[in-house]
């Protein structure tokens, strides 16, 4: 019975809140880390979680098709923050950030 409990509980959270949503009020946080604390792993503690839910399998046609319009772009993204970490460049830091504000700025015209 909790198990079951817990089952409804997840799906209605994963219902209730669009990966729109989500991608959006989270990369506005991941902004202030990184711009006001310049704090990586705070920032990417934020983001791997929803880097992971976009590269595992799609659940609802809202998932599908929110990766089929920032999959790709978030995913250089996220390798372009890998790179940073790697080689301390700013240029892949700035090329990073510059990708999630256009996708944040694209999902804010779609809420």
């Amino acid at each position: 019975l909790v198990d079951q409990a817990l089952l409804v509980s997840k799906e209605l959270i994963r219902i209730a809140i669009l990966w729109h949503e989500e991608w959006f009020e989270t990369m506005d946080d991941a902004s202030r880390i990184w711009f006001n604390e310049h704090d990586l792993d705070g920032m990417m503690e934020l983001l791997d979680p929803l880097h992971r839910k976009l590269a595992g399998p799609c659940e609802t046609p809202h998932e599908l098709e929110f990766r089929r319009r920032f999959g790709h772009e978030l995913d250089i993204a996220c390798e372009n923050v890998e790179r940073f970490r790697e080689s301390s460049h700013q240029a892949n830091m700035t090329q990073a950030w510059d990708i999630y504000y256009a996708a944040f700025r694209r999902i804010h015209d779609m809420l």
